[in-house]
């Protein structure tokens, strides 16, 4: 949880940011590679990724304490 909220070490944050880019190129036609893995960090750092999680769980008809739990 600590990635996803901006907190963690820079080398985790690069791990988990190297995955997001693979999806992000492979989701999408506006990014190249290097263009994704910044945007996923960018979203990392902000703290947004928890957020945009969180949503994603409210909109399944989940809860943050199953956030908690999970992470």
């Amino acid at each position: 949880m600590e990635v996803l909220a901006g907190r963690s070490h820079r080398a985790l944050t690069d791990l988990v940011a190297v995955n997001a880019a693979t999806l992000i190129f492979l989701g999408t036609s506006q990014h190249t590679l290097p263009e994704a893995f910044e945007l996923a960090r960018e979203v990392l750092a902000s703290g947004a990724a928890l957020a945009r999680l969180r949503d994603l769980a409210r909109l399944s008809g989940g809860t943050d304490e199953a956030i908690q739990r999970w992470l």
